[in-house]
């Protein structure tokens, strides 16, 4: 079986604001690819790698990239795309989803409102035309899709970057 090749990889460190988190902790939680501070700001490390958009097209090329946004796209004739700035960080909080929610005491769903918000603000942010679609198709399906996408890695045991948290 080949090797799995990540659509996009973070080359240095990401921040982005989730309100619904500030004011939880009393200190930083820190985890291997990500730290939520006590201000509700969300840190994703570097090296950790993500495929986008699941089940639909990434949407446009981004033509000005942030000077911030520093991604690597690994598989030839890529870009980051509109969609990207907030794929990154909405893959990151369905794979932790779990781990993210016994941190901070919430609920799981109230996670996974809060980086399904976060997903649509940075759509828009960017220029994604789409973006009140898209935000529907995860609050719609996200749920439903990240079971498939569990259940799929345990059976073929994909685990090459990003292990399935428990």
């Amino acid at each position: 079986m080949s090797k799995k090749v990540w659509r996009y990889t973070t080359e240095e460190k990401l921040r982005y604001r989730i309100p619904a988190f500030a004011g939880i902790l009393a200190e930083p939680f820190v985890h291997e690819w990500f730290t939520i501070c006590p201000d509700g700001f969300l840190t994703i490390n570097e090296e950790y790698s993500s495929d986008g958009c699941s089940w639909v097209p990434d949407g446009p090329r981004l033509m000005n990239v942030p000077e911030c946004f520093k991604v690597r796209c690994n598989r030839k004739g890529d870009y980051i795309r509109q969609t990207t700035p907030g794929a990154i960080p909405h893959d990151l909080g369905y794979q932790f989803l779990d781990v993210i929610a016994a941190a901070l005491g919430l609920d799981p769903a109230l996670v996974r409102l809060a980086f399904d918000l976060l997903f649509a603000e940075q759509l828009k942010q960017y220029g994604f035309r789409l973006w009140k679609l898209y935000k529907f198709g995860v609050r719609t399906f996200g749920a439903a899709h990240r079971k498939v996408t569990r259940t799929w890695r345990r059976i073929c045991g994909l685990f090459a970057k990003k292990p399935v948290e428990d």
